[in-house]
């Protein structure tokens, strides 16, 4: 037959396997081979050779590829086969079947007659032996003279080795003979072929072996027409297996499928004594094949031994006294059924703590993975093994319900350092991601013990240590015993609710509750009590759902986790590991926000589930509104009420007992002002918390009751009442009460336990405290589940802001700041009034006319009157209050923001939670109150929407009254600006009219000068001529006497002489009209002035 391939220049390709010999390509000896000498080379080739003896010659048109010839004189395996595209002539290459060396050779070319050509190779003479035996490729034969042969070779040929041995363990039973033939080289000989002699299996063989190939190569077409045609399905190869091993082991699902539809028998044991159950399961890639394996009824315990049977059995049943004895009887604990299942997984499967407690002490392996999936111990606790529980029989095929006994022993091997992070094989999940996946279809008590579980993973070590000791804490510098034993006495209440609306109520107090040795044990007796009460026979079928709420009088950390010790009712072993999961998940939900202030240690509003919980478990921290009395927070000790200095010191303890001077985490965190949960760095708000709105509001309120009481009070004549009257009507008034921002604290640990916190009011005042709010609507309307309790708690918490206790009167808080902002503005239009009523009479002044003998008194009221409308007193004390308003609106609008994010980011996570209810529980009980608890969360939402609104409202009003005392003060800033211009321009003008009296003395002394110079030296001439001096002449011998033109000539030269000396100071003054060139200096800056104005 032809292997090759025929390409366009006529040459032939070896098969796909190369070099390889198949078994089933051969010569055909009847056709291939003739008794013909062989002829000469082609034309090229003069010389004639001689054949050897054990040759023969071949046609080429019967050589094919796989066929044996003699290349180079050596037996070869024809691997290629080529053609001459000019003379037509064949090339061969083969392989020597001896040494495996490549040979080639061109054919030998004849011409017999003219026109004919003929071209031929050599071939082998075949021998035949009749097969005795084979064993590792090495046979005994016997020969034509009946010789024994040993050690006979086989050519390298797997698939004809199994033909030979199948071949003659069939012959002996048949009756017939097999036959090999030989090829011959020298001294050398080689098998490398077989036939059967008169032996009928060897075609039903045949069709097993190429059944069985198209198996193996997942032709199914090919299978199905052979289980159509009464193929053999069960037939098995010398290995013992049949084609479904070959079929699982090249994992072709759809084949394996076809073989389990014609019941294929699934109990057939190989030589190795393992079945195809075995076969499948110990390879992680057949997880599905197995499991139809099993369904078609393959046995996971079929070959299992009697006492490990017994082993299985005692582990599932619990029986820890069988199974000590049958471990005293050395019977291994570390076997394994067919699927990989050990006697821990079972016990660990039934939640028999004992037992598996006992098999590890005994050795067991924690890590054991179970074959089929590859789960680990820890698996097998949350998961049960449900997925083949229905292919075992006996106690084994109960289905196990998740218990309290798997919580402890998850705790059991995570003491015993079992891997936690191993992914299964089928579907890759650590068993933390497998609690998560479990979480979503488990029901409400399963679902708790998945949470618990979920916690005891919960594997980071808390930020202030691993080692914190479960008691209280010692008695610190600044704290004395008496301080510390009130602080224990802070009571605590603890309530178990069912499903059928009943309250169990369990009051005590912090240190008995969670601290007190001597009656730990007899509030663990309590707690049991009341959880056997809370489970209870609902119709008398199964436990009913509960769950227990502890609540706290103060935001203290260490409690929340200190008081989950006596609530979890677990032995002390599994609490450790619970405590380190729960103060771990604590303090990373923790969310401290430190400032510089001290009060400033709160936490950060938020929703933070356990990662993995499906938001099962969480911390959440919401702000509210509450109300604490002024004179009480100011004062403190020394507060008159009994209470209120009790409660302060045990902050003032819980301060110093739980809180480090470092900047470690607060476990303590006290109540803070309005002003205090803002400013974060302000380190004394006691002025700004004097000034609230609402102090304010009822300083007014105080202010106006005791005006009227007083207006009340008045005699018929209109003579007040004494002043003592006063006194007593300032008692009976509100108390001035301080706006606080608390915290609530919720921490939800499981799906049956829930814990919170948060501070009352430290001075007793009439209204109810939030907690009394809460206890009394939860009473007067119990709720179905811990989700519908949770969204009340909500609803209540972001309520009690419309309580009339946080305002101190019979109103809320939100129409203070209504009346605070109406007041202002109310101020405002006053004010308005008021400059108004100043205008106008400032305008009447203006035009009044006035008497001389009045003007300055006329003057001085206008001035008065100017004055009061300038000023801005009033109105800036009524923008700094608007300004308050408004600020204390922000800080009331943020508080409203967080608490509707941290209810939406709750409603989201519990919308996951609601996803998680599949279809087969989407009309239960549970999804209706899903349905429930979905509307309060909405209603909840949208009522801090509509406070959040109406905040924004509140804020827009008090914009309004600020921009309008904004208006009124640029209108006051500006008629300043036109009294001052008008006080400029009066100025001015006196200065201009002092200025012209200046001008005006200035030209008299001008002219007086003027005169002066001209008389003065006359007056100086006459005088010095009428000394009486000798050489003067005299008239009659005695006076002086000098002519007329002597002393107007005398008078001349002393006139010229002055004017010469003053000539230069005249010049410098302008000789020609000199008192213009001083006025116009004079002028010119009034006028620049009066320009500027």
């Amino acid at each position: 037959m032809d292997n090759g391939k025929e390409d366009g220049q006529g040459q032939y390709e070896a098969s796909p396997s190369g070099g390889a010999m198949p078994d089933s390509v051969h010569p055909s000896r009847s056709e291939a081979m003739t008794d013909a000498a062989r002829g000469t080379r082609s034309s090229s080739v003069d010389t004639v050779e001689t054949h050897p003896p054990t040759s023969l010659t071949i046609p080429c048109h019967h050589i094919r590829i796989g066929d044996f010839i003699i290349i180079q004189g050596h037996p070869c395996f024809v691997l290629r086969i080529t053609t001459n595209a000019t003379t037509g002539q064949y090339r061969y290459l083969g392989v020597d079947i001896f040494t495996k060396e490549l040979h080639e050779e061109s054919s030998f070319v004849t011409n017999p007659a003219p026109g004919v050509i003929i071209q031929t190779m050599l071939g082998p003479i075949f021998k035949q032996y009749r097969a005795i035996s084979i064993k590792d490729g090495q046979m005994v034969v016997q020969t034509e003279t009946n010789d024994t042969r040993r050690g006979l070779p086989v050519i390298d040929q797997p698939e004809l080795h199994d033909r030979i041995s199948q071949a003659i363990s069939t012959s002996h039973s048949s009756g017939g003979s097999v036959r090999v033939l030989v090829i011959t080289d020298g001294d050398r000989e080689l098998v490398v072929d077989m036939k059967v002699i008169n032996n009928p299996k060897l075609a039903s063989d045949q069709r097993d072996r190429e059944f069985r190939s198209a198996v193996r190569a997942n032709d199914i077409l090919k299978v199905a027409d052979a289980l159509a045609e009464k193929a053999n399905i069960d037939s098995v190869d010398d290995n013992g297996r049949t084609v479904l091993f070959d079929a699982v082991e090249k994992r072709s699902e759809n084949m394996v499928d076809l073989l389990l539809e014609h019941n294929i028998d699934l109990e057939v044991k190989d030589k190795n004594g393992k079945t195809i159950l075995d076969i499948s399961a110990s390879d992680p890639e057949q997880y599905q094949i197995t499991l139809k394996l099993l369904e078609k009824g393959a046995l996971p315990m079929d070959i299992v031994d009697n006492d490990i049977s017994k082993l299985f059995s005692a582990a599932a049943e619990g029986k820890n006294e069988v199974m000590k004895h049958l471990l005293g009887r050395n019977v291994p604990h570390k076997s394994r059924d067919r699927l990989g299942y050990t006697a821990l997984h079972e016990a660990v499967c039934f939640g028999h703590y004992e037992v598996a407690k006992t098999l590890i002490e005994n050795g067991a392996d924690i890590n054991a993975k179970i074959a089929h999936g590859g789960a680990t111990v820890l698996h097998t606790a949350i998961q049960r093994g449900l997925e083949h529980r229905r292919f075992f029989t006996g106690v084994r095929r109960n289905d196990p319900t998740l218990n309290e006994n798997h919580v402890r022993i998850v705790a059991l091997l995570l003491r015993k350092s079992a891997d936690t992070e191993h992914r299964r094989s089928f579907d890759k999940l650590t068993v933390r991601e497998l609690v998560s996946e479990e979480l979503g279809l488990a029901g409400n008590f399963e679902r708790s013990c998945l949470q618990k579980i979920l916690i005891l993973l919960n594997k980071s070590i808390p930020r202030e240590g691993p080692n914190r000791a479960l008691t209280w804490p010692p008695v610190s510098q600044g704290v004395n015993t008496g301080q510390s034993d009130q602080l224990k006495a802070s009571p605590l209440r603890v309530q178990y609710h069912t499903s059928t609306r009943e309250v169990n109520t369990l009051p005590t107090y912090v240190w008995d509750f969670i601290y007190d040795p001597s009656v730990s044990q007899i509030q663990r007796e309590r707690v049991k009590q009341r959880e056997n009460w809370a489970r209870g026979d609902y119709n008398g079928s199964q436990p009913r759902e509960y769950w227990r709420w502890a609540h706290l009088p103060a935001n203290n950390k260490t409690w929340a986790e200190d008081v989950i010790r006596p609530l979890s009712v677990m032995d002390d072993e599994t609490f450790e590991i619970y405590w380190k999961g729960i103060r771990s998940f604590t303090t990373e939900s923790y969310h401290q926000i430190r400032g510089q202030a001290l009060h400033t240690g709160f936490r950060k509003p938020s929703f933070t589930p356990l990662p993995g919980s499906r938001g099962s478990i969480f911390s959440l921290v919401i702000p509210y509104f509450d109300a604490e009395s002024l004179d009480c927070f100011l004062q403190k000790q020394e507060c008159s009420s009994d209470n209120c200095k009790k409660s302060f010191e045990n902050e003032e303890t819980s301060t110093k007992l739980y809180n480090k001077s470092d900047n470690s985490i607060a476990s303590f965190h006290a109540p803070c002002t309005l002003d205090q949960s803002y400013y974060l760095s302000l380190d004394n708000s006691s002025e700004r918390d004097q000034d609230q709105v609402v102090i304010k509001h009822v300083e007014r309120q105080l202010k106006l009751d005791r005006q009227r009481e007083l207006d009340r009070q008045m005699t018929p004549r209109g003579r007040e009442i004494p002043p003592e009257v006063d006194r007593t009507t300032a008692t009976t008034g509100n108390p001035k009460r301080l706006l606080m921002v608390n915290q609530m604290w919720i921490w939800k640990i499981d799906a049956m336990t829930l814990i919170t916190a948060f501070p009352d009011h430290r001075h007793e005042v009439q209204q109810p405290n939030l907690s009394v709010q809460i206890f009394k609507g939860l009473e007067t309307h119990p709720p179905l589940s811990m989700g519908l309790m949770l969204s009340r708690l909500l609803k209540y918490t972001t309520e009690f802001v419309d309580a009339p206790a946080n305002a101190g009167l019979n109103e809320n808080l939100f129409h203070i700041f209504e009346q605070s902002i109406a007041y202002r503005a109310q101020e405002d239009a006053n004010c308005y009034a008021n400059f108004y009523k100043l205008q106008n009479e400032l305008i009447s002044l203006s035009r009044e006319t006035v008497p001389h003998n009045r003007i300055k008194a006329h003057q001085q009221k206008m001035l008065e009157t100017e004055s009061k409308i300038c000023d801005i007193t009033s109105e800036m004390q009524h923008l700094c209050e608007i300004k308050d308003v408004k600020d204390e609106l922000r800080m009331i609008q943020r508080v409203l923001d967080d608490q509707w994010d941290v209810i939406d980011q709750y409603h989201a996570g519990h919308e996951e939670l609601k996803f998680d209810v599949n279809q087969e529980r989407s009309n239960s009980v549970e999804a209706r109150l899903l349905g429930e608890e979905d509307d309060e969360l909405e209603y909840t939402k949208n009522c801090i929407g509509i406070r959040i609104t109406k905040v924004k409202s509140l804020v827009a009003d008090a914009t309004t009254v600020e921009n309008s005392l904004n208006h009124l003060l640029d209108l006051k800033q500006k008629q300043g600006n036109l009294v001052i211009v008008r006080d400029t321009r009066s100025l001015a003008s006196e200065a201009e009219q002092r200025a012209k009296d200046s001008a005006w003395q200035s030209k008299l002394l001008f002219i007086f000068t003027i005169i002066t110079v001209i008389f003065t030296p006359i007056s100086f001439t006459s005088t010095f001529l009428a000394v009486p001096t000798l050489e003067f002449p005299r008239a009659n011998g005695e006076d002086v006497a000098w002519r007329w033109w002597q002393v107007f000539v005398a008078s001349v030269v002393v006139e010229v002489l002055t004017f010469l000396v003053i000539a230069p100071w005249i010049d410098w003054n302008r000789f020609d009209y000199p008192w213009k060139g001083r006025d116009s200096q004079r002028e010119q800056p009034a006028a620049v002035e009066r320009m500027e104005v």
